[in-house]
């Protein structure tokens, strides 16, 4: 008997401790969710555009000189066209 009531006092404590249900959330927790995921998704987007930005940036002088003059060893400006 004594033994019965203890695991009832402990589950009803770990009742009152538990936490909620997933689908069970605070409006606040998903304005924070929320506003973590746009600003997550906005910093991925402006390391994109500013990779767009350099590669379409730096046509010119791969038009120019080609894109040789990155792969081969290391040139001089002054010296050469590379």
């Amino acid at each position: 008997m004594a033994n019965s009531v203890a695991r009832d006092s402990v589950s009803a404590a770990r009742r009152v401790h538990a936490k909620a249900p997933v689908h069970v959330r605070l409006f606040g927790d998903r304005i924070f969710n929320a506003a973590t995921f746009v600003l997550a998704i906005s910093i991925l987007a402006l390391l994109f555009g500013l990779a767009i930005a350099l590669i379409v940036s730096s046509f010119p002088a791969i038009r120019a000189f080609g894109l040789h003059c990155s792969s081969t060893e290391p040139s001089y400006p002054l010296f050469s066209r590379c």
